[in-house]
């Protein structure tokens, strides 16, 4: 018997996916604005800036990949780090 993925695990799967594809754009900028900078120039902090972002973004794909959490205030603790999800009351 086979069991067909949640539309939970769609939607967290297609956002993984977006994060990802947004974390090669950012790497993509970075490339080119550091490309256009002469050789003995410092490179610009836009492309740190860059970097630093996709970083970001693949670190957020993979703690959706790695955790599954129960419900939607679980989920934002994921995503954002917190320490304590919202509690409601």
């Amino acid at each position: 018997m086979t069991t067909k993925p949640s539309g939970d695990d769609a939607k967290r799967e297609a956002l993984r996916h977006k994060l990802l594809q947004l974390a090669r754009e950012e790497d993509e900028l970075a490339h080119a604005e550091g490309a256009r900078a002469p050789y003995w120039a410092a490179c610009p902090p836009s492309v740190q800036g860059h970097r630093a972002a996709a970083d970001a973004l693949r670190d957020v794909a993979n703690r959706i990949t790695n955790s599954a959490p129960a419900g939607p205030q679980a989920r934002a603790s994921v995503l954002f780090r917190t320490s304590d999800p919202v509690r409601s009351g």
